[in-house]
This record gives C-alpha cells, sequence and structure tokens, in this order.
C-alpha cells in the first residue's frame, strides 16, 4: 500500500487480510509513505506482517492514480502517464523481490464499467490544457481499465504474480459503498477472491 491512513481502502483491506489470516495464511503489507500508528496496530493485531518503508514522496508520485485519471478527457493522453504507471510497477516488483515475499498485484475493480448504462453518468471534473468540462463514468471506467491491463502486461514482464480481481466483482452498489470502495460484504467477496485464488496457486508458494 502506499499509506496506512484510516480511510476506506484501508478499512476493506484489514477486512480480507483478517480472513486470510484466519484460513492460514501468513500475510506481510507493505507500507511506502505515511502510516497511522492504530491502524497499524490493528493490521497486527489478527497476525499480518507490516513493512514500514518511511519512503518520502516525489512530486509524480503524489498524485494518486484516480487524480491523474481526472485529468484526462482523451484516451490517447493517457499514453505519457502509462510510462510512469510502468516504472512505479517495475520499482515497487524490484523492492518487494528483495524483501524476499510472495507478491500478487490486483487489479483494481470499480463500481462502473464501459458501457452504454454508465455514459449518461456524469460529474467527474476534467482540466485539460486550460479546457475544463465533465466525465462520464464509462469514460473513467475505460481510463482505469488502460492501466489495469497495464498492470497485468507489465506484471508478465517482470515474472511477477497478478490476479484480475476487477474481472471478479460485479458493478454492483451492493458491494460498493462509492466509486471504488468496498462495503463490508464487498471486501468480504473480495477477501474470498484472493483466498481462492491463494488455493489454486499454492505452488506459486515455493518459489518465495
Amino acid at each position: 500500500m502506499l499509506m496506512i491512513l484510516q480511510g476506506g481502502a484501508e478499512v476493506h483491506t484489514l477486512s480480507f487480510l483478517r480472513i486470510l489470516v484466519q484460513q492460514g495464511y501468513k500475510v506481510a503489507v507493505c507500507c511506502y509513505y505515511k502510516y497511522n500508528d492504530a491502524m497499524v496496530s490493528q493490521y497486527e493485531s489478527p497476525g499480518a506482517r507490516v513493512l514500514l518503508l518511511k519512503r518520502r514522496r516525489s512530486i509524480t508520485t503524489r498524485a494518486t492514480l484516480f487524480e491523474l485519471i481526472s485529468l484526462m478527457v482523451q484516451l490517447h493522453l493517457l499514453v505519457p502517464w502509462l510510462v510512469e504507471f510502468r516504472n512505479s510497477v517495475h520499482t515497487n516488483v524490484v523492492d518487494l523481490k528483495r524483501l524476499r515475499v510472495r507478491t500478487i498485484f490486483l487489479t483494481q475493480p470499480l463500481l462502473f464499467d464501459s458501457s452504454n448504462t454508465w455514459n449518461s453518468v456524469v460529474g467527474w471534473d476534467y482540466s485539460v490544457n486550460g479546457k475544463k468540462g465533465k466525465l462520464s463514468a464509462a469514460t473513467y471506467a475505460k481510463l482505469l481499465g488502460i492501466f489495469n491491463e497495464e498492470l497485468i502486461v507489465s506484471c508478465h514482464a517482470d515474472s511477477v504474480e497478478v490476479f484480475d480481481l476487477a474481472a471478479e466483482i460485479p458493478h454492483s452498489s451492493e458491494v460498493f459503498y462509492d466509486a471504488m470502495h468496498f462495503n463490508e460484504k464487498g471486501a468480504n467477496i473480495v477477501a474470498e477472491k484472493i483466498s481462492s485464488y491463494l488455493q489454486s496457486h499454492r505452488d506459486e508458494e515455493s518459489h518465495h
């Protein structure tokens, strides 16, 4: 994780790491930047190992994936950012291999998809080259899809595991409480999907 604070991502991560620990898996959570001591303690309480790298954030890493997406209205404008994203994934892989922990990247699920149903849902502001407008939920999903595809390609190139979680989670408000954060039901589904992946790829554990 980039940070361990007290937000939605941390809460749903906590939910599925508890399930994984209960099923007998050894779980390590790597935090690159800021962290909250109380939340770290909650991660460690079920038995997870928390690795605090305490890195300083550069200007380029301050923008999150979704902040970058909000600045882009045309898909071809993503190409320069994909290079940054690819390099970031590679850096993470190198660091995690050095720590000798089994690493599995996950694609990011989203409430929206690129179907016509979401074309009429508009509300995300963008500003590109002085032009401002709104981004539809369908376009938002297409942009995230490009990053998810790039993640899969990058992981294969670096010989590291990647699980296409985005393909496994339904685009439903029954599992999301906002555009990308899971509610309790969603967190449980994610934990089950990850657990199922681990059980079907146990042979990979011997390589770490």
